[in-house]
């Protein structure tokens, strides 16, 4: 199977498989920060509503589900230097061993 066959079929699905597959992509990848942010959530007062935002974020995305199916998804190639800004801000952060709380 080459590339754009792959491609084309993922064309196929609908807005909100494409953003759980990202997301979930995203979780693997910074495992060791989602692990830290429920240590800072569960362990410090001044930053439990971590887990009711989360929460709460995630039931919106769950009730929009109707408008992401209809949502044409079209890359945005300037989307692409800032996530890799962030990544290695990230990773510096995370090497440098930087924590909150």
């Amino acid at each position: 199977m080459n590339s754009k066959s792959l491609l084309r079929r993922s064309e196929k699905l609908p807005a909100w498989p494409r953003f759980l597959i990202m997301l979930a992509g995203l979780i693997v990848a910074l495992w060791p920060s989602w692990a830290s942010l429920f240590d800072v959530w569960s362990a410090s007062s001044r930053y439990s509503h971590g887990f009711i935002v989360a929460g709460v974020s995630g039931l919106v995305c769950y009730w929009i589900r109707p408008t992401l199916n209809r949502t044409q998804v079209k890359p945005l190639y300037w989307v692409i230097p800032v996530f890799v800004i962030l990544l290695f801000t990230w990773l510096v952060a995370s090497l440098a061993e930087l924590q909150i709380g």
